[in-house]
């Protein structure tokens, strides 16, 4: 599970952007990028805070996933994330 990414000038015209959110091979989110939200850091850094699962399946009949809070921000307003530390 990825986030997309669209961006408007109008609202009513759409252009497809590339990928925002990709799971991270091996991290805490190898199994998924759930919900979320992105908001302003207090130093005005775009930030996304959403939920990443972590399992040996994505469908387990004992529900042994594991889910955690990340926190990507923004290295610059283009698509370029940094994981917080603490994610990994």
């Amino acid at each position: 599970m990825t986030w997309g990414h669209a961006s408007s000038s109008d609202l009513f015209h759409w252009k497809h952007e590339p990928i925002a959110i990709n799971p991270t091979k091996g991290g805490t989110d190898a199994s998924g990028c759930w919900s979320g939200t992105t908001v302003l850091d207090t130093d005005g850094t775009p930030t996304m805070i959403y939920t990443g699962v972590r399992s040996e399946s994505i469908i387990s009949v004992d529900y042994s996933h594991t889910a955690n809070v990340m926190l990507p921000r923004f290295a610059d307003i283009s698509h370029s994330t940094k994981h917080y530390a603490d994610n990994s």
